[in-house]
């Protein structure tokens, strides 16, 4: 990823300075790295963004290669006729072209950080397991007591006996009619007909329990997310107060001082114990705020300190019980 990343900003560069054959060329490493980047092969989102990535970078390369073939055409056509007149000189938007490039892509990755913190706001984003490109179709075709049995063909996924095979989408050829009628089914004395029934009974209550699982965890997950996103504005809101203070402190220190005639004592007192006020108030704020960070991490720590009391305390009465339970039996 770093590689290609280096690429696109090399193809930028090389863009601003109109050297449009090494552009095109950079434009291509780029998106051939980009499509041999398969870390993130399990994630859809991560995917169709590397895709549209790779998909920009090669019409970038296309569009490169025409304007260095625009950009050499007019020479070698004057040449050849022995013409006096000078080449057309290469586009001068090189520069603007790449900004306004460079603008588009933070519009777009923009739209992309949108997209994600809309599925991360959805609960059930993420619960159905992804299939990889290798594996679709490679589930085994359902059994013909399955297929013939009422409602089982109703259900959008085949699970198998298999769970980690199920969530495979069946494929149907397309030259199969559409109103060919299903096998018959075996008979109901036939052997194999409980068997099947009850594996595809149980590969469903696996498959029902692994899904739970995955729910609580991804809900977890929401949880783990929204508290930290609570923390991060918090501490985002705590820096922006810090900054402006640090501001204004710095512009009040930064004012010239006028040089005036000297007010008498009284009136400058009396600014003097404004100003004190005012700094003594701002102090009192700023105190009452660390004061409640204080009480709340104070509470915290002894919640944490009466946790670990506990667990310590559990540890050496199960350890006092095994050797109690030790002891008679020696």
């Amino acid at each position: 990823m770093e590689q290609a990343n280096r690429a696109a900003r090399q193809a930028t560069a090389l863009e601003g300075r109109q050297r449009w054959a090494e552009a095109a060329e950079a434009h291509a490493r780029a998106a051939e790295l980009y499509g041999r980047f398969d870390a993130l092969a399990f994630d859809p989102v991560a995917v169709v963004t590397l895709s549209s990535l790779e998909r920009r970078h090669l019409r970038w390369a296309e569009s490169c290669r025409r304007r260095a073939a625009q950009s050499e055409g007019p020479g070698e056509a004057a040449a050849g006729d022995g013409a006096a007149a000078a080449p057309a000189p290469p586009p001068a938007s090189g520069p603007e072209a790449a900004r306004g490039r460079a603008a588009r892509s933070g519009a777009e990755f923009e739209d992309f950080w949108q997209y994600m913190q809309s599925w991360l706001a959805n609960p059930t984003a993420f619960t159905r397991p992804t299939v990889a490109p290798s594996r679709v179709g490679a589930g085994r075709r359902a059994p013909d007591a399955l297929r013939a049995a009422p409602g089982v063909m109703e259900s959008f996924y085949l699970v198998g006996a298999d769970p980690e095979q199920s969530a495979v989408v069946q494929p149907q050829p397309a030259d199969a009619p559409r109103d060919q009628a299903p096998p018959p089914a075996p008979p109901p004395d036939a052997p194999d007909a409980p068997d099947v029934a009850s594996r595809s009974h149980a590969a469903l209550v696996a498959e029902n329990r692994r899904l739970v699982r995955l729910v609580q965890t991804l809900n977890e997950r929401i949880r783990t997310l929204e508290s930290a996103a609570q923390e991060n504005s918090m501490l985002k809101s705590s820096i922006f107060s810090f900054r402006e203070q640090f501001q204004r402190h710095a512009n009040a220190a930064a004012l010239p001082t006028i040089r005036e005639a000297e007010p008498d004592a009284a009136a400058a007192a009396d600014a003097r114990v404004l100003q004190l006020e005012d700094d003594l108030q701002q102090a009192q704020l700023e105190a009452a705020k660390q004061k409640a960070q204080v009480a709340k991490y104070r509470d915290r720590w002894e919640r944490l300190k009466e946790s670990a009391k506990r667990k310590r305390q559990q540890q050496e009465q199960l350890a006092h019980d095994r050797r109690q339970q030790q002891g008679p039996a020696a």
